[in-house]
């Protein structure tokens, strides 16, 4: 027995080779080669199975979205006719690493109609006396292992000893074990998503216990273990959360509370910048009432009240385009019986004290400030 014997055996129990299906449909020349050809491209043979192949080292896997090698088949086989019998050793070396699964030709109309192929016996097992009859100490040995099949994988989720799983017809796994059935889709799905890493067929034991953890699949002596870590962690990282939290709510209100002191600082502040500019008004106010008042014959200054109310009227309530003389000379006449052409009198003076410093004269002396 060589080394790899088993291995050679489970893909001829499970595999057609695709040259054995063209040499059972040609039924050793009664069917010409062409004749075949037609019949493999008529029924879809390229799309409608699962090819696979074999690598150097007895592997076996799937050829994915890869219709040339069928297709390649089936116009070699056309064209026998034309090139001659010579062509078909080349042919059936290009095909020979090629493989079928047998459930699905099995389960292939056009070609099981045909009766080359022998159906093989019905098996009848019940549901019921798969799960319930058999042992469960084969999964002390299973759990172990360092790494999965995609068999061994579904037969862990669907709780089925993979080795009564092989027993079963794979054209009837689905009403014999539909469980199996729909975890094999779950994790034929889980790889292709990329969510579950396989590497030469196998999946690391590891990263299928956590990942069936993550998807909240639990079973029990096998990732059971996992699950109560996972959930102290997410409760510790819930409580980490939970006083980030509070410490944030608690820096929330400390920062309202020294808004709310800062806003009460600036309303105190402008309260006292208005009493200021109030008191600052009423102290003008003051100064200006106290020039104005004839009634304290003891400091009033006529010239001085009068100057005041002419520089207002002239450039502040009534500015006019007009020469500051003009202007002061006209508003002395309506509001004082002053003499308005006297050089030296007190409507002089008071022309001469409103004149802006614009306008001051050359002999006028203009160090006013100390």
């Amino acid at each position: 027995m060589g080394l790899l014997a088993k291995e050679r055996a489970l893909i001829q129990k499970n595999y057609f080779r695709v040259w054995d299906i063209v040499e059972m449909l040609s039924k050793d020349g009664y069917h010409s080669w062409d004749e075949v050809g037609k019949f493999l491209g008529h029924y879809d043979f390229d799309t409608e199975l699962t090819l696979y192949k074999q690598d150097a080292y007895c592997r076996i896997h799937e050829v994915h979205n890869d219709y040339l090698p069928i297709r390649k088949l089936i116009d070699g086989l056309n064209m026998v006719w034309l090139e001659g019998e010579e062509l078909i050793p080349k042919i059936k070396l290009d095909i020979i690493s090629y493989y079928w699964p047998k459930h699905e030709i099995y389960n292939f109309k056009p070609i099981m109609d045909l009766g080359v192929i022998e159906q093989p016996p019905t098996q009848v097992v019940t549901v019921q006396s798969v799960q319930e009859s058999r042992p469960d100490k084969y999964k002390f040995f299973l759990y172990k292992q360092p790494l999965f099949s995609i068999d061994d994988c579904t037969c862990i989720i669907s709780d089925y000893d993979p080795l009564e799983i092989q027993r079963y017809p794979g054209n009837e796994i689905d009403e014999i074990a539909p469980d199996y059935s729909r975890a094999y889709s779950f994790v034929n799905s889980s790889i292709e998503a990329g969510k579950l890493n396989i590497f030469n067929y196998k999946i690391d034991a590891d990263d299928f216990r956590n990942y069936l953890a993550s998807e909240n699949i639990i079973i029990a002596g096998f990732n059971d273990q996992i699950a109560e870590p996972l959930h102290t962690e997410s409760t510790k990282v819930h409580a980490e959360f939970k006083t980030t939290i509070a410490n944030l709510e608690l820096d929330l209100a400390i920062e309202k509370t020294t808004v709310q002191n800062l806003n009460e600082e600036v309303d105190h502040l402008k309260a006292e910048i208005a009493k200021l500019e109030a008191a600052q008004a009423v102290q003008q106010d003051c100064l200006l009432s106290q020039i104005f008042d004839e009634s304290t014959t003891e400091r009033y200054a006529p010239d001085l009240a009068l100057s005041i109310k002419l520089w207002e009227h002239i450039y502040i309530t009534h500015p006019k385009s007009d020469s500051h003389s003009n202007k002061a000379i006209k508003w002395l006449e309506n509001n004082t019986g002053y003499e308005v052409n006297k050089k030296t009198g007190s409507a002089s003076k008071i022309r001469e004290i409103t004149t802006p410093f614009l306008n001051w004269g050359n002999l006028r002396d203009k160090n006013y400030k100390k």
